[in-house]
């Protein structure tokens, strides 16, 4: 990231606004990881119900 920010205070942009970005750039990299984790999260459980589930049964029908 500090090489795209090596010429920001030559354009201008101040230390704060930097900083603003890198926080910004930081939640949205989190926000992804999380939900990637729920979505394995989620298809692991899936994966247990239909394990769990009784013959004949419909997936989701013994939730």
């Amino acid at each position: 990231m500090e090489v795209y920010f090596g010429g920001a205070e030559d354009l201008g942009i101040t230390e704060e606004e930097m900083a603003a970005v890198r926080a910004m750039v930081m939640a949205v990299s989190a926000g992804r990881v999380f939900f990637q984790s729920k979505t394995v999260v989620n298809k692991m459980k899936a994966a247990d119900r239909d394990e769990e589930a009784e013959p004949g049964c419909d997936p989701g029908c013994c939730d």
